[in-house]
């Protein structure tokens, strides 16, 4: 509660202008009640509930609305919060008896809580005292499902990473009595956590955003946000050739991810980017779940390449893995803007929606994602050097990384981070939205960053370099990226939508990342391999931090300020090249001739083969000239043939075909690789980059086709084709 009162100091350096007075409707004063203070005198009040840093924020701007800002004074104080209010003349202190979230003396608080704040018996998480003992823990199971406050409640089940063995159990509504005996059974190790309600870093409505274009500047941090010059050294450049196009009339935040510092004074309007940004990456995007098949205002499907990755207490809830539960539309917002196509950075990634319970969500719903995406990487080795997590949620405010050292909730936390970034993926939080309050960030997960646990935090800027007072900073902050006014797309066709807070400058780093992580090899040296890399801050998996903080990958933008914001790396050279904000390709050089059209395809088929003793099916590569059909063909003409699983109803809903298959294609040493969530990519020597593979138009016909073979039945079906 200490380390609270010292953070609320800085409060009012924070806040540069009164809030709107929104909050006083529904709270005028009943006339037959007597004023509690006289004129030209102050009163102190409390909240009900000092803990809830939310209704804290709500309450402060009702008593600046109420009484103006230069008459209310926050107050951090030893073992309470309070606000002192200078009564001027007429002001009535009738509407604050009526205010649901304040007390008027210190000393009523358990009473005015238990009368206004009536509170249910808690949920919790309890980590098993020896996951390793199967035994005893399905026993302690067994003791919970007796204890909980409600017998058919379900109980979310965690497991040790890379186990079977259960390591916690949440959901656990208890009262005060079943808590305690919880604590002192011999299966559980004490103290139980707290299973509370998470939040995202919910978007503020811009019309709530305070100007900060003559906020005074906060230096107290600002170490933090720059790179050593040590690790210049290992950042490399990207060995496949790059080739930048741009987005013409982009949406702001794309065209200041671009915007390099030698075009600093330019006004930019095009975003500027490597056309195959985020091909073969995955970005895991742990939220309410993302609309993908939506329309944007285009017409166009926002989400090109989308595998759905969904908890099972979402699927409990009946929550369809393809649509938003969020009534803000939060996912699909933040998913657009990472991987969009018209709003994201790296829009040819692929979107891993990891959808969370929606209703009622806990930590414990937060933590079982962290399961999913650890178990769904462990089964994809082939991912761990191409993917990143984010997520904007966050919990259990005014925590710090020293009490995050004895919580329970970090400590399973911890064993999930441990596995992730043992496999070397990065994970991305935002920082918060309570700067208002609490400057420094003060939540988990985000508290959990150190050279252990390298999350990357990322803070919020409007679109000239400023801070917003909203966005939480301090020396667990990474790196910070447009957050005010980011457009996106909404589950709603067609809809997009303008919102702000750290939620939506997240997703621009991930993009960022996501893009880098394409680059064969990546500009970061990626040398050392998983858990080897720990160990000190240029050998833990700081080399994506270090890399994105250096002036590779960001600049600041705000003369005098000391906030480093994420940059895409495009150069002037790179805007030229792509012929973007009008500057043109240097006139001196002719431009070069279009590349030839492709002229030459593979068609990739999936063969069911029935004979007199056996039903198979089987993969066949053929090589074709664009447009032509290889429907029917003799399986002796393709140029490799792979057997499948031979299930028979395959044939009529043809899976993709996972996997890595050698091919020799008009001379050329090629791999057709894919992981099973695509049509896939053409990989030849001698190219720079990859093949895209598309699918095939008859893949979603109901049936194959039958074709002409004598004896035997032989039903062929197209399923993907790719182009050169």
């Amino acid at each position: 509660m200490h380390f609270l009162f010292i953070l609320l100091v800085y409060f009012e350096m924070v806040l540069s202008n009164p809030s709107p007075n929104i909050w006083v409707r529904g709270f005028e004063a009943p006339s037959n009640l007597n004023s509690l203070a006289s004129r030209d005198t102050s009163l102190t009040v409390y909240p009900t509930d000092p803990e809830n840093t939310a209704q804290i924020l709500e309450t402060n701007k009702f008593l600046k609305s109420l009484y103006g800002e230069e008459h209310v004074k926050f107050n951090p104080q030893d073992e309470s919060l309070s606000w002192t209010i200078s009564l001027q003349n007429d002001d009535k202190t009738d509407t604050l008896q009526d205010y649901p979230r304040l007390r008027l003396t210190k000393d009523t608080e358990e009473s005015k809580r238990s009368e206004v704040v009536k509170r249910d018996d808690s949920y919790y998480i309890a980590i098993a005292a020896n996951p390793e003992n199967d035994e005893q823990t399905k026993a302690t199971r067994e003791f919970l499902n007796s204890k909980v406050k409600n017998s058919k409640q379900e109980i979310v089940e965690l497991h040790k990473p890379g186990t079977d063995h259960v390591m916690a159990w949440a959901y656990l509504q208890l009262t005060s009595d079943a808590k305690a005996a919880v604590e002192a059974y011999e299966g559980i190790k004490p103290p139980l956590g707290d299973d509370s309600e998470v939040t995202d870093e919910r978007a503020v409505t811009t019309n709530e955003h305070i100007d900060v274009r003559t906020a005074p500047r906060s230096d107290e941090f600002g170490s933090s946000h720059r790179a050593s010059k040590s690790v210049e050294k290992r950042f490399l450049p990207a060995k496949r050739a790059v080739t930048y196009t741009k987005q013409a009339g982009a949406p702001a935040h794309l065209v200041m991810i671009s915007q390099p510092k030698e075009m600093a004074d330019k006004k930019l309007n095009d975003f500027v980017y490597d056309e195959n940004a985020g091909i073969g990456t995955y970005v895991y995007i742990i939220d309410s779940g993302a609309a993908y098949n939506v329309k944007n205002k285009d017409g166009n499907k926002e989400f090109e390449r989308v595998e759905p990755l969904q908890t099972q207490h979402s699927k409990d809830d009946g929550e369809k893995e393809d649509e938003d539960a969020s009534t803000a539309s939060h996912g699909t917002l933040v998913s657009s803007q990472a991987v969009g196509r018209k709003y994201g950075v790296a829009k040819a990634a692929t979107l891993v929606s990891v959808k969370l319970r929606t209703k009622g969500r806990r930590i414990g719903d937060f933590l079982q994602g962290l399961e999913d995406v650890s178990k769904h990487l462990e089964g994809k080795p082939e991912r761990h050097a191409k993917s990143v997590v984010i997520s904007s949620l966050g919990f259990k405010s005014q925590m710090t990384h020293e009490k995050a050292k004895s919580d329970p909730d970090a400590e399973i936390m911890r064993a999930y981070f441990d596995r992730l970034f043992g496999m070397g993926v990065p994970f991305i939080s935002s920082s918060g939205n309570l700067g208002e309050i609490f400057k420094i960030i003060d939540r988990l997960p985000k508290v959990l960053e150190d050279p252990e646990t390298p999350i990357i935090n990322v803070g919020a800027v409007d679109m000239d370099g400023n801070k917003p007072p909203m966005s939480q900073d301090g020396p667990q902050l990474t790196i910070s990226a447009p957050g005010v006014g980011v457009t996106g797309q909404t589950k709603e066709e067609g809809t997009e939508k303008e919102e702000t807070g750290t939620s939506h400058a997240a997703p621009l780093v991930a993009g960022v990342i996501a893009t880098y992580l394409n680059y064969d090899p990546p500009p970061w040296d990626g040398s050392k391999k998983g858990k080897a890399r720990a160990g000190s801050l240029t050998g833990s998996f700081t080399h994506h931090k270090d890399y994105i903080r250096s002036d590779k990958s960001s600049w600041v933008h705000k003369a005098g300020s000391d906030v480093n914001v994420i940059w895409n790396g495009a150069t002037k050279e790179d805007h030229k090249s792509a012929g973007a904000n009008q500057e043109n390709p240097p006139s001196p050089q002719p431009p070069p001739p279009a590349p030839a059209p492709p002229t030459k395809a593979i068609s990739i088929i999936l063969q069911n083969y029935i004979d007199e003793v056996a039903n198979t099916n089987s993969w066949l590569f053929f090589t074709t000239s664009i447009g032509v059909s290889v429907l029917c063909h003799s399986e002796k003409d393709a140029v490799f043939q792979v057997p499948t699983a031979d299930d028979p109803a395959m044939i009529d809903n043809p899976p993709w075909p996972g996997g890595t298959y050698p091919l020799k294609l008009d001379g050329m040493d090629c791999e057709y690789k894919n992981d099973g969530s695509n049509p896939g990519a053409l990989w030849c020597k001698g190219r720079d980059g990859p093949i895209g593979c598309k699918e095939d138009n008859l893949r979603w016909s109901k049936e194959g086709k039958e074709c002409d073979s004598g004896l035997w039945s032989i039903t062929q079906h197209p399923v993907a084709f790719c182009e050169w």
